[in-house]
């Protein structure tokens, strides 16, 4: 059977505030290559492939078949569910929804902690989440984050998200005006955790900003069996069938 890395995310120089598809187009592309290579393609007068219902008679038409087949492949993980660990901050908002943006408003903050996990438990299920501005979303051709460089005005699109799963992991800890504790949430595709956390602080009427943020699963795939980017690097990666990475 044909052969993809068994996991295809892992974390970006250790650090717990980014987990990333490790290199997905460039490696998932060199193994089907070399797949196709060893197993499908001739190196001269190309055939019909399992990739794509593609008749080659030139060079580009393996390409052809290869970005066809990881399309497929991107679009079916781009689907799965995902799992994120994510830290929250009470009391400061940026512009970016992160720790990474200007600061827009800041309140000191002392909530109750029952009335702070009631409020998390509440977005347990399916709501309208208004997306970053500083998010790849296309309105009228253009990505947000592209009218946000440029201060231009934009009715920000809602799209509906499900929130599957979502808790408290840590102690919600009080320190000088701030409020910040980690959650644990399963998500559907779409959805975005600094969003998200946003969410929980306007329900709770104070400025919320996400801190840091690991993905943690998708679909059947966790991250105590992800690979960081050494081993990739180093080749000290294991492979596995393609029928048992995608079951269904």
């Amino acid at each position: 059977g044909f052969i993809l890395l068994k996991i295809i995310h892992a974390t970006l120089n250790s650090n717990p505030a980014w987990l990333v598809f490790i290199g997905f187009s460039e490696i998932l592309t060199n193994i089907i290559k070399q797949v196709a290579t060893m197993f499908c393609l001739p190196q001269k007068n190309h055939h019909l492939t399992p990739f794509s219902p593609i008749v080659s008679k030139d060079d580009d038409s393996e390409n052809n078949a290869i970005e066809n087949y990881e399309d497929k492949i991107s679009s079916y993980i781009e689907d799965l569910d995902k799992e994120y660990i994510a830290e929250l901050l009470l009391g400061i908002s940026t512009d970016t929804l992160d720790l990474e943006g200007k600061i827009i408003s800041t309140k000191d903050v002392d909530i109750d902690r029952d009335i702070i996990i009631k409020a998390v438990n509440s977005f347990k299920g399916t709501y309208l989440q208004e997306v970053p501005k500083y998010s790849a979303v296309k309105v009228n051709g253009k990505k947000l984050y592209e009218y946000a460089r440029k201060n231009i005005p934009v009715d920000l699109p809602k799209k509906e998200v499900t929130i599957d799963e979502i808790e408290i992991i840590d102690d919600i800890v009080y320190d000088v005006g701030q409020v910040h504790f980690t959650i644990k949430c399963k998500v559907s595709k779409g959805t975005y955790i600094r969003s998200l956390v946003r969410d929980i602080g306007i329900k709770l009427g104070v400025p919320s900003v996400m801190s840091s943020l690991v993905r943690t699963k998708l679909g059947q795939f966790n991250i105590e069996d992800a690979f960081n980017l050494d081993d990739i690097k180093k080749g000290n990666y294991k492979l596995l069938n393609v029928m048992d990475a995608f079951p269904d």
